[in-house]
């Protein structure tokens, strides 16, 4: 008997997981930039812009919700830049709401896409949410913007997104 479910277990297990392997962000792998960073090896950081808000009571709808207004950033490298972008956002959901932090550079998700943050337990507490993207850019002006997805409506919280430019 005992064998019996541990194969049970171990069987959900296996179809879980590879489940969510297969949707482990909103984003398709296609709509995902080029994950290539400039040159390879040190990078030293040239600017770093920072956007936050207080949007406490902030109602998200369900799918793609723009934090920050497009952002400008430069890159004055000839050989290009990497923008690395640092994000915080604090939301409260309804029960089993999947979630996700994105970054957008010049129109493109950047890498790795917008990992889900996983689901939420329940209404009436906050969660806080990292995460981390990275885009390499050609020397030149560029925007950069993030977004948090949101599988049901749910209520934004605090947020903060820091978007450093850095050359190799």
């Amino acid at each position: 008997m005992t064998t019996r479910i541990q194969l049970a277990l171990a069987t959900l297990a296996l179809v879980s997981s590879a489940a969510f392997a297969a949707s482990d962000s909103p984003v398709h792998q296609g709509a995902r930039g080029d994950s290539a960073l400039a040159g390879g090896g040190t990078h030293k950081l040239v600017n770093v812009t920072e956007n936050w808000a207080t949007a406490a009571g902030t109602s998200l709808v369900a799918g793609f919700n723009n934090l920050d207004a497009a952002t400008s950033v430069s890159c004055g490298n000839a050989g290009g830049c990497t923008i690395i972008a640092n994000s915080m956002v604090q939301i409260s959901p309804p029960a089993g709401t999947l979630w996700a932090i994105c970054t957008v550079v010049d129109g493109n998700y950047a890498n790795p896409g917008c990992p889900y943050q996983g689901t939420l337990p329940g209404a009436g507490s906050y969660l806080v949410g990292n995460a981390r993207a990275n885009y390499f850019v050609s020397a030149g002006s560029h925007t950069v913007q993030t977004q948090v997805y949101v599988s049901n409506a749910s209520t934004l919280g605090e947020w903060q997104a820091d978007y450093g430019m850095y050359k190799p």
